[in-house]
């Protein structure tokens, strides 16, 4: 469901040209896609195990990314050879958010 909510998110923003696609990537594979991602990459999400997998190729983690040892988004900063991938962690975010109303 994700691609379809990215992008019912991106149309509702006016984010045009954006897109969100869901990839099989290996772990094998990851180092090479993320150093493939160019500027016009915003950021990606990731499921298991690579969300595990992507941690050393990571310049810096959020602090709940820290906390959890688990990245499900990465993003970039810089440009150039500066260019950086950066780790978040939005799952706890998500799931307090779920859950908040219950408790």
């Amino acid at each position: 469901m994700s691609p379809a909510m990215h992008r019912a998110a991106y149309a509702a923003m006016a984010l045009d040209g954006w897109t969100y696609d869901a990839r099989d990537v290996t772990e094998t594979e990851l180092p090479a896609v993320l150093a493939a991602c160019g500027p016009e990459w915003a950021g990606l999400s990731l499921t298991m195990p690579l969300k595990r997998a992507v941690l050393p190729l990571l310049g810096e983690l959020d602090e709940v990314a820290r906390a959890t040892g688990v990245v499900n988004t990465v993003t970039w900063r810089g440009e150039g050879a500066a260019r950086e991938a950066l780790g978040a962690n939005t799952d706890v975010e998500g799931i307090a958010g779920a859950l908040s109303p219950l408790l």
